[in-house]
């Protein structure tokens, strides 16, 4: 993929050169190769494109990170359409929940500040906290290790989907709990 623009501007080289030689580019027309070779080129770069995107993703969705197009999906049907999602991870993982459930992410970060830290984001919008496994770690595990943080949220807001692989809760309307 990376030869790609590359190979499209040689190409291009490749042609305007062509076009310049007068007598061989009419010669290539009636002969139907240039037709021919300018169409195979195309198919070419298309099939090559199309297997290394394909490979990219299969690798990416089945061993990187196996459960963001379940969790995406489960963002779309329970948050709002202009959601704000917050992610207890960081990098790209926060960038495909947000590519794949159309909304607005920010990663967030366990600290010792957790709570205050996602009441200022509720504050701020946020309607969605989610947290889920990769193969780089469980940051399920670590948002559950945080007792105090994890009581919070699950006595604050409504889950919408825990399991073992992810967490989400919809932070839009806190529960009715007597502090």
């Amino acid at each position: 993929m990376h030869l790609l623009p590359v190979s499209a501007i040689l190409f291009g080289f490749s042609v305007e050169w062509l076009l310049s030689k007068g007598g061989i580019i009419k010669e290539m027309l009636r002969k139907k190769l240039f037709i021919f070779l300018f169409t195979s080129f195309v198919i070419l770069v298309l099939i090559g494109y199309a297997a290394g995107y394909l490979k990219y993703f299969k690798y990416m969705y089945s061993s990187r990170m196996p459960y963001v197009l379940e969790v995406s999906d489960i963002i779309k049907k329970y948050s709002p359409d202009s959601r704000f999602i917050i992610d207890n991870e960081s990098g790209l993982l926060t960038s495909v929940i947000s590519y794949y459930s159309h909304g607005k992410a920010q990663p967030f970060s366990m600290t010792g500040k957790s709570i205050e830290e996602l009441e200022d984001l509720r504050a701020r919008g946020a309607t969605t906290f989610v947290t889920m496994e990769t193969t780089y770690g469980s940051r399920v595990q670590a948002t559950k290790a945080d007792k105090d943080f994890w009581n919070y949220l699950n006595a604050k807001y409504r889950a919408a989907a825990i399991t073992d692989h992810y967490l989400i809760f919809d932070l839009r309307a806190p529960l009715n709990t007597k502090e």
